[in-house]
């Protein structure tokens, strides 16, 4: 799956966990080192407390050198079925990047536009690449990277 590019979106996938034991975050981030498992993945493990109730954890890292990142996604049980803390979609819950550092890109046309990205003057000139700049930082500061 690792090698096809199986683990991004809109791929998901649901493992269960059969073992006895049960298994530590440092554990599962060993059998899934040097996956590609980033922040669009969506793979949840089933860890079975006991015959009729499972703990669903959901699983991520930043960066392929990062530790992985672990979610209390909720439980699953015969009598009530999935309880969720929360429905947000993985873009939503997944908001924290720890600082990583994005990079991004954009054109301009006048070589003073760098010079008023924040100022608001000269609104009509690449008034698009203005407007990229504002909306980046934006999501940078709410994905919390640099």
């Amino acid at each position: 799956a690792n090698t096809n590019e199986k683990f991004v979106a809109p791929n998901k996938w649901l493992l269960f966990q059969q073992s006895p034991f049960n298994l530590t975050n440092s554990t599962v981030g060993n059998i899934f080192k040097g996956l590609d498992i980033f922040p669009d993945s969506e793979i949840t493990i089933g860890e079975r407390f006991d015959n009729n109730t499972m703990k669903l954890l959901s699983m991520y890292r930043i960066r392929p050198e990062t530790e992985m990142i672990f979610e209390d996604r909720g439980r699953w049980n015969y009598e009530n079925g999935v309880q969720l803390p929360n429905y947000d979609v993985t873009s939503r819950r997944r908001t924290d990047l720890r600082g990583i550092q994005l990079t991004a890109s954009s054109a301009y046309t006048n070589k003073d536009t760098l010079n008023h990205l924040e100022d608001f003057k000269f609104k009509e000139v690449d008034a698009v690449t203005k407007m990229g700049y504002t909306c980046t930082k934006l999501l940078a500061a709410r994905m919390n990277t640099t």
